[in-house]
């Protein structure tokens, strides 16, 4: 029974089989990772009050906004196209994470220095700069993913959201019970995406490192253009 089940939850056998894995592992995943940081915004919220975790809360979505610039679209566009030509999958992954460091570049500067035009709330501009680097490190995380989905295993994005926030939990606790302010409790989210981030870099390393030597210039406007629809999807359900 146990033998059955490990098969089914961690091999891809038949067409049917497959999507019913995936599927189970991407919902657990979610779920169980979003129950796990349920804990750390109750909490926080009360130690902080409703002034700090309002400023906390409000310069996590201006992240969350950036992430979704930053990636405007591509991870759906690379992991449709490796499934579909297996061959180009290098390509598509090298160059889409060329375009996503470029983004990147352009979004973590914008959120240091266009704090003041985001908002007026001293302690929110405060945290801005380890705002920026959480962008960085959780949007190359969530872009690790798009291998994982082309290889079809979304056990390994499942196991890595379970234990990305699980670190933001632990040490979002941990940083705001030694000094309980708002800048405490990003750094304490800062260091449980970036330790997620080395996970899933050291789990796909191989073929992180093969793709990055696979840029292919040709491929910049194709990317950039396909990805655009789901680029404004992203956007129009952030709002």
């Amino acid at each position: 029974m146990l033998a059955k089940l490990k098969l089914f939850l961690f091999e891809n056998q038949t067409l049917k089989q497959t999507v019913a894995k995936n599927t189970f592992w991407l919902f657990f995943g979610q779920i169980f990772g979003r129950l796990l940081r349920t804990g750390l915004i109750i909490y926080a919220a009360r130690v902080l009050g409703p002034s700090s975790w309002g400023a906390f809360s409000y310069v996590m979505t201006l992240v969350a906004f950036m992430t979704i610039f930053s990636d405007m679209g591509m991870g759906a566009i690379v992991t449709r196209e490796s499934s579909k030509n297996p061959e180009f999958s290098k390509k598509y992954f090298s160059t889409a994470f060329c375009i996503k460091l470029a983004l990147l570049a352009i979004g973590m500067p914008l959120l240091i220095l266009g704090a003041k035009y985001f908002t007026n709330i001293p302690e929110a501009r405060a945290l801005m700069p380890l705002a920026a680097l959480i962008l960085f490190f959780d949007s190359l995380r969530n872009f690790g993913f798009v291998i994982s989905r082309a290889k079809e295993k979304m056990q390994l994005e499942a196991v890595n959201e379970i234990l990305t926030n699980f670190l933001i939990t632990a040490l979002g606790l941990l940083f705001l019970c030694l000094i309980p302010t708002s800048q405490s409790l990003a750094v304490g989210y800062l260091n449980g995406v970036a330790i997620g981030f080395l996970i899933i870099l050291f789990t796909l390393k191989d073929h992180f490192y093969s793709s990055l030597i696979s840029f292919d210039n040709a491929l910049v406007k194709p990317i950039l253009r396909d990805s655009l629809p789901f680029a404004l999807a992203s956007f129009l359900g952030a709002i």
